[in-house]
């Protein structure tokens, strides 16, 4: 497993993660921050042509997190994934 992080040395932001790059089995998150260096958008894509919305961060002027946007669809993701985790922990304990 290869974990790549590409960012800012000065600020420390991480604005590409890569998972096994160049690989068929690569996996990227994109970050995009405000002049306070908060993130404040975050996408994934395969390819890094093609990028998912995955959250969206709003904070409040005196600085902590206020909300998080997550697409309707991600959210269906989620659950249909739980749902999967739940079936095979009931198989797992009978």
């Amino acid at each position: 497993m290869e974990i790549l992080l590409r960012g800012q040395v000065k600020t420390g932001n991480v604005h590409f993660l890569y998972y096994q790059k160049d690989k068929s089995d690569q996996f990227i998150h994109r970050y995009e921050y405000d002049g306070d260096n908060r993130v404040t958008e975050v996408y994934t894509s395969r390819d890094g042509i093609v990028w998912d919305n995955d959250a969206n961060y709003d904070y409040y002027a005196h600085g902590p997190i206020a909300r998080t946007h997550i697409p309707r669809n991600y959210i269906k993701k989620l659950h249909e994934l739980s749902c999967s985790f739940c079936f095979f922990d009931r198989m797992a304990i009978f």
